[in-house]
């Protein structure tokens, strides 16, 4: 039974896709706008056993009685816990996971799975659920872990259910598209996972496991790039961060957003700063090797009366040999011009790093 506009938990991301992503105005205000018409605690609040897919009649009767019964009783759902050292409590240990497979011994769990998440056995067990439990069950757990979604990409072994949660074959693809907007939408967190050493590879694995365009244009376009926009600096200039910019860059290869404009415009705005730092030098780069037509032509511009200096720093060099072989031949020859004039140019010539950027310039140049 196909969900409809009506009933479905996420009625946007039934919205057709097509070449020019999705609506442009469809911003961070719209996203939060329909976070505040949904519920946390429930985030698949209206969604029921009909929408299960079924083959039979009896099945679908068995659905619907399972989905009466939640609906008339009180989730147990845990609390909201400040932070995971709380989640293992000193009597935490004592705890012995069932190792049983099977669709009947999952509710006598039911709210405990964020503390078996978090735990290295128990996380094992629940992951073994997850690829045998059924859709009604998959909802369950999806409910109780959709408050600590950020906590569980950082956690050692918290990240392991959440990427069952994309791989498993019987989670279906709107429960994942579910799942990540969830992740995306709260900016503050998505930040913060943004720039942790664990959370931000997981993030980037979960990112490979959209399979869906529309969602994959919604997260790049409306989310991921106004979260960091919004905090461009501070994640441009972290180790873990500056690899989800790159990648950012990269998810924006098929067409043109409002939204990587504006990550371009913070690119070229912060360039010298970024340029001569460690880990800010990358994203530099990333935007110089993509040569979207008249992007390096203006961040040459934006880099003038500076190239003698960058070409002689560690990281800044980098991207003055990248702008000399990725632009056009004029774009390059005013780098070329700026360095010959200076009165310092054979200094540059003898340098550990400057030797590197006049080769370049050699290569990819006719002044």
């Amino acid at each position: 039974m196909e969900l409809n506009g009506n009933d479905h938990p996420f009625p946007f991301m039934l919205q057709p896709s097509t070449n020019s992503g999705f609506n442009r105005s469809f911003g961070v205000q719209d996203l939060e706008s329909h976070m505040e018409a949904l519920t946390l605690y429930n985030p698949y609040h209206g969604f029921n056993t009909n929408h299960v897919h079924v083959h039979d009649d009896s099945t679908l009767h068995r659905m619907r009685i399972i989905g009466a019964a939640n609906a008339a009783t009180s989730p147990q759902v845990l609390q909201h816990y400040p932070n995971e050292s709380f989640l293992r409590s000193p009597n935490y240990d004592q705890l012995v996971w069932s190792q049983t497979v099977s669709h009947h011994n999952l509710e006598p769990h039911r709210g405990r799975w964020l503390s078996m998440a978090v735990d290295p056995r128990g996380s094992r067990s629940l992951q073994k659920k997850i690829d045998c439990a059924t859709p009604q069950e998959i909802h369950k757990i999806i409910k109780e872990l959709s408050t600590h979604l950020h906590d569980l990409i950082k956690d050692d072994f918290g990240q392991f259910v959440v990427k069952k949660l994309f791989h498993a074959p019987n989670v279906s693809a709107a429960q994942t598209n579910s799942i990540m907007y969830l992740i995306v939408s709260d900016v503050p967190k998505l930040k913060d996972v943004c720039m942790h050493e664990k959370g931000n590879r997981v993030f980037q694995r979960l990112l490979e496991n959209i399979e869906t365009p529309y969602m994959m244009h919604m997260i790049a376009d409306a989310v991921i790039f106004e979260v960091v926009v919004k905090n461009f600096v501070d994640i441009a200039k972290d180790k873990c961060g500056c690899s989800i910019l790159q990648r950012c860059i990269g998810y924006a290869e098929s067409e043109a957003t409002e939204a990587f404009f504006k990550l371009i415009n913070e690119i070229i705005k912060n360039a010298v700063p970024l340029s001569e730092h460690p880990y800010g030098n990358y994203v530099v780069q990333s935007l110089v090797k993509k040569g979207i037509l008249g992007v390096n032509g203006i961040l040459i511009t934006q880099l003038r009366n500076t190239y003698f200096e960058l070409s002689k720093s560690k990281y800044a060099s980098n991207v003055v040999e990248n702008l000399l072989q990725f632009s056009k031949t004029e774009d390059a020859a005013i780098i070329v011009q700026e360095l010959m004039a200076s009165p310092e140019f054979l200094h540059l010539l003898q340098h550990p790093f400057g030797n590197y950027v006049v080769k370049k310039a050699l290569e990819n140049t006719k002044v």
